[in-house]
């Protein structure tokens, strides 16, 4: 089959076993989608990483499915979107290695994945051409935001919801998040430190912004207030804010 490009397949519950390992012969195939195949299991097939022509791969919504995220993954260099939602028995780390070797990446989904753990990892800041991630309700995940995401000039869309396991600050440098239109960060309590001003004028294009339930202080930011003209969605309940804030600068 050197000639296939594109593969399908989903919905079937007649399939059963796991992933062959000789797919990763395809020399032509672009897009290669297996989601909501109950009965397909073991791991992520780590010979994939040699699918050099690979642009789009889904193993979303397989639920017996196991293993970790392969670091040999990192080899899919022209890999531009990457499914793996709702596979609730995938396990261990997000890789750094994929940070480096992932530099056509534009969308990550990787939400409700329970076993997923460990830190974000600052290399995913070398993504350069990321547009979208999305890592909501993954528990396990821990650690500081990274700073070095500043680098993330492509970003979108942010969606990282339900990490209670995070920790530490709201990242000043995340400023420089250009073109950044939608970030949700709410309930992570581990998240304290006060909003940062600077968010008030490096984020030209933010239009929603999600931080209820987690543990921030101080005051808004004036300049927050001012320079945040396409906001249409802030939500700041349920943290530990403070001072007064003036009705003729949320307007002006």
């Amino acid at each position: 089959m050197d000639a296939l490009t594109q593969l399908y397949l989903y919905d079937m519950d007649g399939l059963t076993g796991s992933v062959p390992s000789e797919w990763s012969e395809l020399k032509s195939i672009e897009k290669l989608l297996i989601y909501s195949m109950d009965k397909i299991s073991g791991p992520l097939p780590t010979s994939f990483g040699a699918l050099s022509t690979l642009k789009t791969l889904s193993f979303s919504q397989n639920t017996k499915m196991t293993g970790s995220l392969p670091v040999e993954w990192a080899s899919l260099h022209n890999l531009e979107k990457l499914f793996l939602y709702q596979s609730p028995n995938i396990r261990g780390t997000l890789p750094p290695e994929w940070g480096e070797g992932m530099s056509s990446i534009q969308v990550l989904s990787l939400d409700t994945m329970a076993g997923l753990s460990g830190p974000l990892p600052e290399s995913w800041g070398h993504m350069s051409n990321l547009a979208a991630l999305s890592l909501d309700r993954n528990v396990g995940l821990t650690g500081d935001l990274p700073g070095l995401w500043s680098k993330l000039r492509n970003l979108r869309k942010l969606y990282a919801d339900g990490l209670v396991g995070l920790q530490g600050i709201l990242p000043p440098s995340w400023s420089e998040m250009e073109s950044l239109e939608l970030l949700y960060l709410s309930h992570a309590p581990g998240i304290r430190g006060e909003l940062p001003p600077s968010w008030g004028w490096g984020m030209p294009k933010l239009q929603q912004l999600r931080l209820e339930r987690c543990n921030i202080g101080g005051e808004i930011p004036r300049l927050w207030l001012t320079n945040m003209s396409e906001l249409h969605l802030l939500t700041l309940n349920g943290n530990n804010l403070r001072g007064k804030v003036s009705c003729e600068e949320a307007v002006a």
